[in-house]
């Protein structure tokens, strides 16, 4: 169905000056869309190539920036046929702090029996899904909500790209299952697959150094058909050697700074040594005592 799904920030939210507007939906324009500061006409400006991934179906700045403490109204028919609609935000100052980076990050790559779209399925054909798992720190309420930008590499040096994905952070789990074909991965093994994973707030100040993977910790092969869910990673699909290969040492003997948290977790499992994770990040998060604004 045509229309707006959702939007950053939502109605009656504090939001900063330096903020980048988020609006999601089906078959949608902003053609008929007007916005107004004060009441006073402004204009949306196309923000999306500061974004490596696609974030969102319009990523845009009010301009001119808005002052803190004023209104901001977005409002109209969003698509042909569609009922006005609205939302307003009040502005606070620019949010200049840089977003967390990731706390940890792994990928499994479950192989089974090709699949064929059969069209109008909003499917399409794949021989296996890389599941990408991070572990991320979402914003506090005070700061613009940051994305994480995951891009799909063929090479080790990044320069073959193959997919990539991004998504606002609003828990501290982020899951992707990117499926593709033998072809799309353009020689690459599914097990040697890189993904660069970084962080970026929709105020525009990046993260840390982002992290990169290479290595995959699960491989399972089945003879499951129809692109099927992401499978219950165990001890036994763990790849020989690898970042989760217990047996060869703690991360496969990785380097102590690894990137990677071990873990057998299914699509809704959460084990006990997850939660051990969990309160790591919620520790990580009270120690970087990072400056906090005030309400408005």
């Amino acid at each position: 169905m045509s229309g707006v799904t959702s939007h950053v920030p939502a109605d009656g939210a504090w939001y900063p000056a330096n903020g980048i507007v988020l609006i999601d939906g089906f078959d949608i324009s902003l053609d008929q869309v007007t916005v107004t500061v004060d009441g006073t006409a402004a204009t949306l400006v196309d923000a999306s190539s500061e974004f490596s991934a696609h974030v969102s179906t319009f990523a845009v700045r009010v301009s001119p920036k808005p002052m803190p403490d004023q209104k901001v109204t977005i409002s109209g028919s969003f698509c042909a046929g569609c009922a006005a609609e609205s939302f307003t935000f009040t502005v606070r100052a620019d949010d200049l702090v840089a977003p967390e980076g990731v706390v940890s990050a792994e990928y499994g790559v479950h192989d089974y029996a090709d699949f064929k779209s059969g069209g109008g399925d909003c499917k399409s054909d794949s021989d296996m899904a890389l599941w990408v798992h991070a572990q991320t720190i979402p914003a506090n309420e005070e700061e613009a909500p940051a994305v994480l930008q995951v891009e799909a590499f063929a090479d080790s040096a990044l320069s073959k790209p193959l997919g990539s994905n991004s998504e606002v952070i609003s828990t501290s789990e982020f899951v992707w299952g990117y499926r593709v074909t033998t072809a799309e991965l353009q020689g690459a093994s599914p097990t040697k697959v890189c993904f660069r994973l970084s962080t970026k707030d929709l105020s525009g100040n990046d993260g840390p150094e982002p992290t990169v993977l290479c290595d995959a910790c699960y491989l399972r092969t089945d003879a499951e058909e129809g692109a099927p869910g992401q499978p219950t990673w165990g001890e036994a699909d763990a790849i020989k050697g690898g970042p989760c290969d217990w047996g060869a040492g703690v991360g496969g003997g990785s380097d102590e700074g690894s990137s990677c948290s071990c873990r057998a977790v299914g699509t809704s499992d959460l084990s006990a040594s997850w939660a051990l994770v969990a309160l790591a990040i919620a520790g990580v998060r009270a120690a970087s005592k990072r400056p906090r604004r005030a309400a408005k």
